[in-house]
């Protein structure tokens, strides 16, 4: 959100892009509500979301058949807000191939 912030642009728009792109999913809502109440300064109870995903869309990562591409440690991953001191800005360069770089906060 540091980086959105520094920015300050007019306006900030999450695009939950859903299952195959016709469904809404909880996980996309739920990490725009986050993201929008960071953006706001408003409080956001993370930790209060991690059962209804867990059981919901996150229940893939707990299928014993399904650790190959789905393991269970992503879905904790996922769940680890602020992470990493850097935000990733997608540019497309010369050739028209879109990459992302690193930009350290």
């Amino acid at each position: 959100m540091e980086y959105i912030r520094r920015l300050s642009p007019r306006r900030v728009s999450f695009v939950c892009m859903g299952y195959q792109n016709q469904c809404v999913t909880l996980e996309d809502l739920t990490c725009a509500e986050y993201m929008r109440a960071m953006l706001l300064e408003e409080p956001y109870d993370l930790a209060a979301r991690t059962p209804a995903l867990r059981e919901g869309p996150g229940a893939r990562f707990f299928i014993p058949g399904h650790q190959d591409f789905a393991p269970e440690r992503d879905f904790f991953l996922c769940m680890e807000a602020d992470r990493f001191p850097f935000a990733m800005q997608v540019e497309q360069d010369e050739t028209g191939l879109r990459c992302a770089r690193k930009i350290m906060l």
